[in-house]
């Protein structure tokens, strides 16, 4: 059986989820795009598996988890950033002496 390779013609996406100056924009956001990738390399991941091709599934298995990591990136809001260090300030205070030194635990 023989597979047809499909060139895209799209440009690669930028970090800012926007196409590089004088290439097209498809209109898809970073994240649309590391989903779609994480799609397609566990199919090709699933693909190689059942062919029995180790050397192949694994490199596309590290792939799927790089893009499914960047379609699904968590961003922490400023002010919970800012509660949470505040939280680290009172726990710091907390185990530290008055010299300095951290209380023995």
């Amino acid at each position: 059986m023989k597979m047809r390779l499909i060139r895209a013609q799209s440009s690669e996406p930028e970090p800012s989820g926007h196409a590089a100056p004088g290439k097209a924009n498809l209109g898809m956001s970073s994240r649309d795009v590391a989903d779609y990738i994480a799609d397609m390399t566990l199919q090709l991941s699933s693909l190689a598996r059942s062919a029995g091709l180790t050397s192949v599934m694994v490199p596309l298995e590290f792939a799927y988890y790089e893009a499914f990591a960047a379609a699904n990136k968590v961003e922490i809001p400023p002010e919970e950033l800012r509660y949470l260090k505040t939280l680290e300030d009172a726990c710091r205070s907390f185990t530290e002496t008055p010299d300095g030194s951290d209380k023995p635990t």
